[in-house]
């Protein structure tokens, strides 16, 4: 259980002690100014909308039928 718990933790901290050193870059990693940055946070917004709300909009149906078939419908 030692391992378990501060292995990850000492790991951890020596990658952020290698990281000190490190030179920085001045080229930027992303831009947020362009039209595949827009696309691909809409995108991705709506996936997880999509994936939040569709147990509740897909389920609906399916209990309404189970519903009508218990009552002899």
């Amino acid at each position: 259980m030692f391992f378990g718990r501060f292995l990850p933790i000492g790991l951890l901290l020596a990658l952020a002690g290698s990281m000190i050193n490190r030179k920085r870059t001045t080229e930027i990693g992303l831009r947020t100014d362009s039209i595949t940055f827009t696309i691909v946070l809409i995108g991705s917004i709506l996936l997880l909308v999509v994936l939040t709300f569709f147990p509740f909009l897909a389920l609906g149906p399916i209990l309404e039928f189970f519903q009508h078939r218990v009552n002899g419908f």
